[in-house]
C-alpha cells in the first residue's frame, strides 16, 4: 500500500494502533503559563478527560501513540521551563491532516455518477453469467450500475469508519445535489433545437428523457441508501467499541444495499413489470451488489488500517466531527 502512500502524502507511522489514550486539545491559561492541560479521550470510546501535562507525561506515557507522546513531552517540559520557544508548542494546532478526505469525495462522486448513467442499461445476468442457468432458470434482469454502485458504498463506509458520521453524511448529501444540479443541463440540452447535421436528435431525445426519469430515482434510492449505510456503521462503532470492522463493514452495508435497491426498482419499474419480475431484479441486484462488496471488503479494511498507522485520519467519535483547537 505504500504507492497509494506516496501519490497523496508522506508516509507517517508514528500513530501505534495499540494506544491507549488520543489528544484531543490543550488547554493554556495566559495568567498561569507553565500550567497546561490535556484534554485525552479513551481510544474507542466518547469518553474524555483532563490532566496536566506534566502528570500524563509520567503516570501514562506508554499508553500513547509515538506523536502524541512526543508532543506530550514537550507540554510537560513546557510546563517546567519559561522558554519562549517552547511556549508557542502548545498553540499550534493539533488535529489529524486531511489529506485523503478530498480524494475519497472525488472518487466517490465519479462512482455515483457512473452507477447512474448505467444503471440506464438492463442486461440479463444469465447471458452475461452463462454458469447462472444451473441455479435458476428464468431471465435475471438487472441494470448495468449494480456492478459499480457498491464502489459508493465501499468509499462512504471508508469515510464513515475514520471521519465519522457527520464527514460522510457531507459527502452523502453532497452527491445527492450534484446528482440532481446534473439533470438541469441535460433539460437545457433537450429543449436547445438540434442542428440539421445532426442526424441522431430523436435518439438523443429518447435516451436523455429517460435517463432524467432514471436520475431522479437512483438519486431518492441512492439517499436513502447511503444514509442507511452511514448510519448503522455509525452505531455499530460504537455498540463494538470500534472493534469488528469486518463485521460492521459488512452488516451496514447489506443494510444500505437492501434499502436502495428496495427504493429503486419500484420507482422506475413498477406499471411496465409485474411484481413477479419486480421481486426478481430486487433479489438479483441486491445480490449483485453484495457479491461485489464481498470482493472489495479486504481493500476498505486494509486502507482503514493503513491511515490509521499513520496516525493522520480516524474518529473516536462517529457522530461527532474531528476535534480540533488553534
Amino acid at each position: 500500500m505504500s504507492w497509494f502512500s506516496s501519490l497523496f502524502g508522506p508516509k507517517d507511522d508514528s500513530q501505534s494502533s495499540a494506544a491507549r489514550y488520543v489528544i484531543v486539545s490543550t488547554i493554556h491559561d495566559p495568567k498561569q503559563p507553565h500550567k497546561i492541560s490535556v484534554r485525552v479521550q479513551l481510544r474507542g470510546s466518547s469518553r474524555v478527560f483532563t490532566r496536566s501535562a506534566v502528570e500524563l507525561y509520567e503516570d501514562s506515557i506508554e499508553d500513547f501513540s509515538q506523536k502524541d507522546a512526543a508532543y506530550l513531552a514537550l507540554l510537560a517540559y513546557k510546563g517546567k521551563e519559561t522558554s519562549d520557544a517552547l511556549r508557542s508548542i502548545h498553540q499550534k494546532e493539533y488535529r489529524p491532516l486531511f489529506s485523503y478526505y478530498g480524494v475519497f469525495c472525488m472518487f466517490y462522486m465519479s462512482f455515483l455518477v457512473l452507477s447512474n448513467i448505467t444503471t440506464f442499461k438492463i442486461i440479463d445476468l444469465q447471458v452475461a453469467i452463462p454458469f447462472l442457468d444451473h441455479f435458476w432458470r428464468n431471465p435475471i434482469y438487472v441494470g448495468v450500475g449494480v456492478l459499480f454502485f457498491p464502489f459508493v458504498n465501499f468509499i462512504c463506509d471508508i469515510v464513515t469508519e475514520l471521519y465519522g458520521f457527520r464527514y460522510a453524511r457531507v459527502m452523502i448529501l453532497g452527491g445527492f445535489a450534484c446528482l440532481f444540479a446534473g439533470t438541469l443541463p441535460l433539460k437545457l440540452s433537450l429543449a436547445l433545437p438540434d442542428s440539421e447535421v445532426f442526424l441522431y436528435g430523436q435518439e438523443y431525445t429518447f435516451i436523455f428523457e429517460e435517463m432524467l426519469r432514471f436520475f431522479f430515482a437512483s438519486a431518492m434510492s441512492y439517499v436513502v441508501g447511503a444514509l442507511t449505510n452511514a448510519f448503522l456503521l455509525s452505531r455499530l462503532k460504537i455498540l463494538t467499541s470500534g472493534k469488528y470492522l469486518v463485521t460492521r463493514f459488512g452488516t451496514s452495508t447489506m443494510f444500505g444495499a437492501l434499502a436502495d435497491t428496495f427504493v429503486f426498482y419500484p420507482m422506475i419499474f413498477l406499471g411496465q413489470f409485474p411484481w413477479s419480475v419486480l421481486w426478481v431484479m430486487i433479489m438479483w441486484s441486491w445480490l449483485v451488489k453484495m457479491a461485489v462488496s464481498l470482493v472489495l471488503l479486504p481493500l476498505s479494511c486494509a486502507i482503514v488500517s493503513m491511515l490509521r498507522q499513520q496516525g493522520k485520519e480516524d474518529n473516536v467519535q462517529p457522530f461527532k466531527p474531528l476535534e480540533t483547537h488553534s
